[in-house]
């Protein structure tokens, strides 16, 4: 298979992971999976040709970054190219791929989402489609090694899924395949395992502030945490008056969360979960 008119290359190998693939690529998307991703390409060899944002500054600010010429906020504006890669929130992703989809030169392209929640069939109608689902938190301002970060693919046929299991695989050494509705899971997992803890995160800080406490002193306990997590599981690692169901601190802890309810609320849904799970588990 090739892309008709594209610049797309193989190498003939048995090795995924050793096949030449070098793609001239539109990014649609200027946040911070745009960037990341895009550095990731980059630094993999292939070409950014165009930037599109609805911020027309934010697409210059990437351009600028890649030494990109052409950035716009007009996707029928995007030149040809191998890949259209859609990197943007959720609920703008429909109104964006019907908008390329009156770019007749984008037709023959393969077009590569990134989200975890949309599915595949959200190119409907469109000859070579991808998912490529970076499992990790990404923020502009903080650098990541993309080669660890996982990802979950998808194609619409045997040619794109070749084409998004090859470009993966250039970019980290974690690529599995993945439908739509496994994605999807894998998506709300984690947001429980990022998100939530994050925020939880956030109201630690905020309590210690509030108190005129240093919260950095939180840092080794957390970071302590995750490295339980990793070698014992999450299960085994768990600690805390939940588990032990310590009434004494339990009412406690909620009676100095009291001027606050919706950390009140939070607190005991929380620790009613843990005390469930464990008591059903042990």
């Amino acid at each position: 298979g090739r892309i008709k008119g594209g610049n797309v290359t193989t190498k003939n190998t048995s090795e995924d992971k050793n096949l030449n693939l070098k793609m001239e690529i539109c990014i649609i998307g200027s946040g911070n999976v745009a960037t990341h991703v895009s550095q990731a390409l980059v630094s993999a060899g292939h070409t950014i040709n165009a930037i599109f944002s609805h911020h027309i500054e934010h697409a210059k600010l990437l351009a600028e970054k890649f030494g990109v010429s052409l950035y716009t906020d007009n996707i029928q504006e995007l030149p040809k190219s191998d890949a259209y890669f859609f990197m943007i929130k959720d609920s703008a992703l429909p109104e964006a791929v019907a908008q390329l989809k009156k770019n007749a030169l984008a037709h023959d392209a393969l077009w590569i989402h990134t989200s975890g929640c949309m599915p595949l069939s959200t190119f409907c109608n469109v000859t070579n489609a991808a998912v490529m689902y970076p499992l990790q938190t990404i923020s502009k301002g903080h650098t990541i090694n993309f080669r660890n970060v996982p990802l979950f693919i998808e194609g619409n046929n045997d040619f794109a899924i070749m084409l998004i299991k090859q470009l993966s695989n250039q970019l980290s050494e974690s690529v599995t395949p993945l439908n739509s509705e496994q994605r999807k899971i894998v998506h709300l997992a984690a947001v429980f395992a990022n998100n939530f803890t994050n925020h939880c995160c956030t109201l630690a800080y905020k309590l210690l502030e509030e108190s005129g406490i240093n919260p950095k002193l939180l840092v080794p306990i957390i970071a302590e945490t995750f490295r339980k997590i990793d070698k014992m599981g999450p299960v085994k690692a768990q600690t805390g008056p939940a588990v032990r169901w310590d009434t004494n601190v339990l009412h406690a802890h909620t009676d100095l969360l009291r001027p606050n309810s919706a950390m009140q609320q939070i607190y005991k849904l929380m620790s009613d979960s843990i005390h469930y799970y464990h008591s059903k588990n042990d």
